[in-house]
């Protein structure tokens, strides 16, 4: 599916850095079959489709178009202040995709069956290697326990969760910034 491909910044390969979400959610509850999903029998709306086009989302996100995201917004936050940049172009340096290759079909957390573990777990395959990444970061505890190989990545909370910020921000930025503050430290890959 070609719009779950990821968005990768265009000043991704100075620190080769990823984030990865759990899934998009359609704004409107949806009835679809998971197993029709991953079938491709299900015909999406243009409106459907705009709400699971990570690239244009996310775009939106750097355009200033929908100020929502704050799973690109609080993560941004971070890289800029480790990079002296506004959120906008920290964005720049990092990759990104949802590790379920589905929507949610309603708001919330997604309900993980199976099929979305098997194809998440292919999916997160193909970009890790593609990318190459020198730090991946989970923005999901529910994505990053369906990861079969860890890969040496790391878990952080949901940057829309309370925990983002709490105790200091153990869990969320202050873990972000202890993770990401060695590598930018050491300045741009060659």
């Amino acid at each position: 599916m070609d719009f779950f491909a990821p968005y990768i910044g265009s000043n991704y390969y100075k620190y080769r850095i990823l984030l990865v979400g759990e899934s998009h959610y359609f704004s409107n509850k949806q009835n679809f079959s998971v197993k029709d999903w991953y079938d491709n029998k299900i015909i999406l709306t243009e409106e459907l489709k705009k709400q699971c086009y990570t690239k244009s989302i996310v775009n939106d996100f750097l355009n200033g178009k929908k100020k929502i995201y704050t799973i690109y917004r609080f993560p941004a936050k971070v890289i800029g202040k480790l990079l002296n940049k506004n959120d906008y172009e920290a964005f720049t340096y990092v990759a990104f995709f949802n590790f379920f290759q589905r929507p949610n079909f309603q708001k919330g957390s997604i309900d993980v069956n199976d099929l979305d573990i098997k194809y998440g777990n292919e999916a997160f395959k193909k970009n890790y290697e593609m990318l190459k990444p020198q730090i991946t970061l989970f923005l999901s505890k529910k994505a990053f326990e369906c990861l079969e190989n860890k890969y040496n990545c790391h878990c952080l909370v949901h940057p829309s969760s309370a925990w983002w910020y709490k105790n200091d921000g153990k869990l969320g930025c202050k873990k972000m910034e202890e993770l990401l503050g060695p590598i930018i430290m050491k300045g741009e890959l060659k």
